[in-house]
């Protein structure tokens, strides 16, 4: 326990102290604005009365380089998730992440909230979209891991927003309600990503066939969440689950253990960071689009190989692949396959096309995609904030820490795994499959736990203590004629 304590006010001198950063939390926040001009921060303090001391509740924050980064350089695409406080002050984080022009992820803002509840994701998604725009004027889709209440606060705050669903986590419900096995695993994706209404529906008559009960249960959740054939267009994105987020949460995992302004600081000290290696990346490279979408393209045309293009006439195609038709515009930028149209990446059949044109797939890659656009989202830059001495005094009373109730024994740092999730995720695990004995020859054990090898094992084992014994014993008797 002397160590214990002792190593607890180490961290104290070099991370601060709880009680002594939601004092000056008011002084931080008006720091951070006039340092980052335009920035957002928005707190919601518990004081009843004005003779009690407030308590902190919740915090949201957005930086003004990461607003306008994102309005100006980004896909009108939002991920949402929440991720837990490792600390001595429990809460979670709720976050935005969109995506840039290179597919990497692109923090938004976040919030700092009691617990992931309706209230609470209301209030992060109102705050949000006052800073970003209203969706009826920008357009925002939406993607979640089918948080508890984020799909009421979508009802309650923006009823008309495209949301999707992460598809991993509609299928760990989906085998959660016993609809388990590799078939119904693989129809279930296979309607998720058909791009086609056409190819959604006959996926989803081939999963009735195998398991009614299986279709009956993802037939009730609207195709609009979580198929792409029913997504709009608008975000030129196809995106089936949240990883971004994830990344996200990894990203900044070694703050979330910290002091509530010292863990803002390493959080926006990264981004600040990530800004610059960004800019000084994309800076040297040439062409015009970005290298992600660039290998995805040129993938996209080995496959045209397999194409072949009639040209009909003011910029309309007709392309056979593998015996099946599609229609090409190219003044129009779609095709049948509805790929080109979902993400603005030209397809296989458009670029088979565009070559029998004579132009280059390049050109028909959507701006969202470009090096400039790119720029567009990182130029804006994140200023730095001075340490704890230097903050600007404000006359609003100090906060209290959020009264949260401690629980016996060591605090619990590392997540609640789902009993379907491996331990070590390098480690290929060998549930449900059929072990084999190489001694003998038999299915339910291996080598090591073999029954006939232990048969064989213990007589001579037997021996081994028997010859043990009487050495031991003849010892004994050595010694006794010697004293």
């Amino acid at each position: 326990m002397q160590v214990y304590r002792a190593r607890k006010s180490a961290e104290k001198v070099i991370d601060g102290d709880d009680n002594e950063q939601y004092n000056r939390i008011w002084d931080y926040c008006e720091t951070l604005k006039a340092t980052n001009v335009g920035t957002t921060t928005l707190m919601l303090v518990d004081r009843p009365t004005l003779d009690v001391v407030g308590t902190f509740q919740r915090l949201y924050i957005c930086l003004r380089a990461t607003k306008e980064g994102f309005k100006v350089g980004c896909r009108p695409l939002i991920g949402l998730d929440g991720c837990f406080l490792k600390g001595n002050q429990k809460g979670q984080i709720l976050s935005a992440v969109g995506r840039d022009a290179n597919d990497n992820m692109y923090p938004i803002a976040m919030a700092i909230v009691e617990t992931e509840s309706k209230d609470s994701w209301s209030w992060f998604l109102d705050c949000l979209l006052k800073d970003l725009g209203p969706v009826e004027q920008h357009g925002w889709a939406f993607i979640s891991d089918r948080q508890k209440g984020l799909i009421q606060s979508f009802d309650v705050v923006c009823p008309m927003a495209d949301h999707r669903s992460c598809v991993r986590h509609l299928y760990a419900n989906y085998r959660d309600k016993g609809h388990k096995g590799k078939a119904l695993k693989d129809k279930l994706w296979a309607a998720a990503t058909a791009y086609t209404e056409h190819e959604f529906l006959e996926q989803m008559g081939e999963l009735k066939k195998l398991c009614p009960k299986a279709y009956e249960y993802i037939n009730n959740v609207d195709p609009s969440m979580w198929s792409r054939s029913y997504f709009t267009d608008y975000s030129k994105s196809d995106l089936l689950v949240n990883n971004l987020l994830e990344s996200f949460n990894s990203y900044i995992l070694d703050a979330r253990d910290k002091p509530i302004v010292t863990m803002i600081e390493m959080i926006r000290r990264k981004l600040m960071r990530r800004f610059q290696l960004k800019r000084e990346g994309m800076s040297k490279l040439t062409g015009k689009i970005c290298p992600k979408i660039q290998a995805k393209l040129d993938n996209e045309g080995l496959k045209s190989s397999d194409c072949v293009s009639i040209y009909a006439g003011n910029g309309l195609f007709k392309v056979e692949c593998r015996h099946q038709r599609f229609a090409v515009n190219l003044s129009k930028r779609t095709c049948g396959c509805s790929k080109w149209d979902l993400t603005g990446i030209p397809c296989q059949h458009a670029i088979s096309a565009t070559l029998f044109d004579g132009s280059v797939p390049e050109d028909y890659v959507h701006p969202y995609y470009t090096i400039e656009t790119y720029m567009k989202a990182y130029e804006p830059i994140i200023y730095p904030v001075a340490s704890m001495e230097q903050w600007r005094r404000t006359s609003i009373d100090p906060l209290e820490p959020p009264k949260d109730k401690i629980q016996r024994g060591r605090p619990k740092i590392k997540r609640k795994r789902h009993p379907s999730e491996p331990k070590n995720p390098y480690k290929l695990s060998k549930a449900g499959t059929i072990i084999k004995c190489f001694e003998c020859k038999k299915v339910g054990h291996n080598s090591r736990t073999c029954p006939s090898k232990k048969d064989k094992c213990l007589p001579m084992l037997r021996r081994h203590l028997q010859q043990t014994r009487s050495k031991q014993l003849e010892v004994q008797g050595l010694l006794l004629q010697v004293m």
